[in-house]
């Protein structure tokens, strides 16, 4: 649950498995819901099937943030816009995605005849660079470069301030007026008769702000720390144990031991872990593994959620 106070903000695994899915693992997927708000992140293949098995509303979706053009993180979004249509959607979805992600969705609807009963909104990123994407659902969106076979984007969303809250117990000692209430929402401080009260005496201590970053497929890339600083809660994908550096490296992946490293040296608070090659079975290893570097590790693992902050 979250924070007494706090807006809800969290993160919800659909498919966490690398390119080819298995049994009871599909490929990479994410909501994250933010103040009754839904937002995809990557749309791999049977995205749908895991929305419906997970009760996540696809009418609720109103943006989704692509990490690149690989199919294990895109082949679910013509499916997706097509059910949308057939459900009647009219209201617009605004998807952010590196360069491609245009002629990907347009020559998929036109080779397949399916015009969308609403407007989709693409921005084209350049995956070589970072970007502020300004204010989406009350959090602040950037995106941020990660090392990767093609242009791969990591995003990182952050609780915006919020106005000051004032003392229910200080509206009654000080009588507080509608008026001085604007002023002290305006952070300045009450005057009567010469007499000052600091803002100080009548504001609640502000809740702490919240983050959470998204690193989908990259190679170790310590580059990547400043841009993921501090966040309440990291995603960091992790395709092998580090006895397969060897392959991640050509491969320009990660292994869990590495994405604990990245977690520990941003001063993340939790990291998910996820991408994991279909070559493990047991994925308790991967967890095990990381854990020696970074305690607080868990695993993405479909249907589970996680609370930001």
């Amino acid at each position: 649950m979250p924070t007494s106070g706090h807006p809800s903000f969290s993160f919800k695994v659909l498919g966490a498995n690398s390119a080819t899915p298995i049994p009871g693992r599909f490929s990479s997927s994410f909501v994250l819901q933010y103040n009754q708000q839904l937002m995809l992140i990557d749309c791999g293949e049977g995205a749908q099937i895991k929305m419906s098995e997970f009760k996540v509303r696809r009418s609720k979706l109103n943006h989704i943030f692509i990490s690149h053009l690989h199919g294990d993180h895109i082949f679910g979004l013509p499916g997706l816009f097509s059910s949308l249509s057939l459900n009647g959607r009219v209201e617009p979805i605004t998807i952010y995605g590196p360069i491609g992600l245009r002629l990907f969705l347009e020559t998929m609807r036109d080779v397949t005849d399916g015009r969308a009963g609403h407007e989709i909104i693409i921005h084209e990123l350049d995956g070589q660079a970072t970007h502020n994407l300004g204010s989406i659902n009350g959090l602040s969106v950037s995106a941020f470069p990660l090392k990767h076979r093609v242009p791969t984007l990591g995003y990182r969303f952050d609780e915006e301030p919020r106005p000051l809250g004032i003392s229910t117990e200080a509206l009654a000692k000080y009588k507080i007026t509608i008026e001085e209430i604007k002023l002290i929402k305006d952070g300045m401080p009450i005057k009567r008769e010469g007499q000052t009260i600091p803002i100080a005496n009548v504001t609640k201590k502000p809740l702490p702000l919240r983050s959470f970053a998204y690193c989908s497929d990259t190679a170790y890339d310590p580059l990547i720390i400043p841009h993921i600083s501090g966040v309440d809660l990291l995603y960091h994908e992790a395709t092998y144990l580090h006895e397969l550096a060897d392959k991640a490296r050509e491969r320009l992946h990660s292994t869990s031991l590495e994405a604990a490293m990245i977690a520990r040296d941003a001063s993340a608070n939790e990291l998910i872990i996820g991408h994991y090659s279909g070559r493990y079975k047991d994925l308790s290893v991967m967890t095990e593994e990381a854990r020696t570097v970074f305690s607080k590790t868990q695993l993405a693992v479909e249907g589970a959620e996680f609370e930001i902050g």
